[in-house]
């Protein structure tokens, strides 16, 4: 460990020239490999549970621990697979997750910054509550998302400025995924989902934004409002996950 990291574990404090400190361990015939030490949170469905994250060289932990060897279900970590991720049986039980499951983890970056693809999160968090909402949508939430679209509609066919015209959109565009978020039922996936979509999130997207992505993103709000019409959840999570990885990518293309 670093000087005083057991005393003060902050994720600035960290060996300088870890690679060369190996390299003499092992020169002196000692197995050595290093590791990253992390805290975070991590979510599965509604349940979540503080955690310490450990990463790893996976090869070179091989030679210097047998816990590979202590995996109970399931496999050890791949290259292959940079996503795997390998669970205490507690944690798992707490999230009530098993082989296959997808965990949504939150920590920090060095830099200060969340370190997760927001996009991505957001996809798989709206992905959910699109889901649970086709299942519990009351007919007033529905009318509310239609009428949100509606007013879409004449927004799109105006000939207001584009920074006008495209600020209206998204003040229509977020009472449509609130009003989602409360059909889920779920006080904790709105939580985590408001501090996601944050002002200044919404603003960078804005900003980045083309008429041709407000038409597209206007057409997923119509096909999510007859998914949730439906009450189809398989339908209505799968153009939710669309809808939401297509902004990122809209956003990725024009950086």
């Amino acid at each position: 460990f670093a000087d005083d990291y057991r005393v003060n574990p902050s994720i600035h404090t960290r060996l300088e020239q870890s690679d060369r400190l190996i390299e003499a361990l092992e020169e002196r015939g000692f197995s050595a490999t290093g590791r990253l030490l992390g805290y975070g949170l991590a979510a599965a469905d509604d349940a979540s549970a503080a955690v310490a994250l450990r990463g790893l060289d996976i090869e070179q932990d091989a030679s210097v621990s047998r816990v590979n060897d202590e995996v109970a279900d399931g496999q050890w970590l791949d290259a292959d697979d940079p996503r795997g991720v390998v669970v205490g049986r507690r944690l798992a039980r707490v999230l009530s997750s098993g082989v296959g499951s997808e965990i949504l983890v939150l920590s920090q970056g060095a830099d200060g910054a969340m370190a997760y693809d927001l996009f991505t999160i957001r996809a798989l968090l709206e992905g959910y509550a699109a889901a649970r909402a086709a299942e519990r949508i009351s007919a007033e939430q529905i009318n509310r998302i239609e009428e949100s679209i509606v007013e879409m509609d004449a927004v799109l066919a105006s000939h207001k400025p584009r920074k006008e015209l495209i600020a209206e959109f998204l003040r229509l565009n977020a009472v449509v995924h609130s009003c989602i978020w409360e059909a889920s039922g779920s006080a904790r996936l709105q939580s985590m989902l408001s501090r996601l979509v944050e002002q200044a999130l919404q603003a960078r997207t804005a900003a980045q934004f083309t008429l041709a992505r407000v038409a597209e993103s206007h057409h997923h709000h119509q096909e999510l409002l007859r998914a949730l019409q439906h009450r189809d959840p398989l339908w209505a999570e799968a153009i939710m996950r669309s809808h939401i990885r297509a902004a990122r990518v809209s956003l990725a293309d024009t950086a």
